[in-house]
């Protein structure tokens, strides 16, 4: 149960930064896909299987606000978490 909610708690955190701190930047680094970086990273070198999910949610969030930079980032996304 713990690991649960700390895996949903880090998933709106992650969210959060990404679509708050990283956007209101100027120019490129607004673009900045933190929670997409952060999510491969632990996937790949730690071995974290709650970070496929985190990408996952992340991509509907970005599609049902449309706050994306390319359209159906869901898509994108989950073929990232497969392979990753």
């Amino acid at each position: 149960m713990n690991k649960i909610v700390v895996g949903i708690i880090i998933g709106i955190v992650l969210s959060t930064i990404e679509t708050s701190f990283f956007s209101s930047f100027y120019g490129l680094f607004a673009l900045t896909p933190f929670v997409f970086l952060v999510s491969v990273y632990l996937l790949q070198h730690h071995n974290i299987s709650s970070a496929i999910i985190w990408l996952i949610v992340h991509g509907i969030i970005l599609d049902l606000t449309q706050m994306g930079s390319v359209p159906f980032l869901t898509i994108a996304y989950t073929i990232t978490a497969l392979i990753a």
